[in-house]
């Protein structure tokens, strides 16, 4: 029974698939937050520009 539970503890304690899928998931993490912050700087940008520049086309598109 103690030489199961020892080979168990081993095993456990060199398995490093469940370490590996934490650090991808901070990676991840870290990518959304850049992503959003960048987009949350530019977004007002976007909106006045980009937007602006088509509602203006379809409004001169009828007359």
């Amino acid at each position: 029974m103690t030489r199961n539970v020892s080979a168990f503890l081993r095993r456990f304690g060199e398995c490093e698939s469940g370490a590996t899928m934490v650090e991808y998931g901070l990676i991840v993490a870290m990518i959304s937050v850049a992503i959003t912050g960048t987009l949350m700087a530019i977004g007002q940008a976007i909106r006045d520009d980009v937007f602006t520049v088509i509602v203006n086309a379809f409004n001169n598109a009828g007359t």
